[in-house]
């Protein structure tokens, strides 16, 4: 399983200790990046012989713009799965409240209530790889 939460954590660090966006690729050479004048990354293709160093330049350089876009639907995933958690119990807990057994009509809201708890539970673990 993909661990976001030490991921995103990584990522904030890095943001705040490496240089801030944004970065661009070089006016007079494509494969470098920088950020006011001050080189981050050289993909410079006469010590590679990569004819892709341009591209890879070009991707470096949207970095910080990447990481910022992951960060914010990081966030907001984790606000909606605790929500998500919040709904799901609550649903449990009125359907324990009004004593709604297996056989009682009403049994539906009942297994609504419980199968919410149990997709909150599952969501809240994640994809397994």
């Amino acid at each position: 399983m993909t661990d976001h939460d030490a991921i995103a954590a990584r990522v904030r660090q890095n943001r705040e200790t490496g240089t801030p966006g944004p970065w661009k690729i070089g006016k007079n050479n494509p494969a470098r990046v920088s950020r006011e004048g001050r080189y981050i990354a050289n993909f410079d293709p006469l010590h590679s012989n990569d004819p892709k160093c341009e591209d890879d330049a070009r991707r470096a350089a949207r970095l910080p713009d990447l990481e910022a876009a992951y960060l914010d639907l990081y966030d907001e995933v984790k606000r909606l799965l605790a929500a998500l958690d919040d709904i799901a119990a609550a649903a449990f807990w009125i359907a324990n409240e009004i004593h709604i057994g297996p056989e009682d009509e009403g049994r539906d809201i009942y297994d609504m209530a419980l199968a919410i708890r149990d997709d909150a539970s599952e969501a809240l673990k994640g994809p397994e790889e």
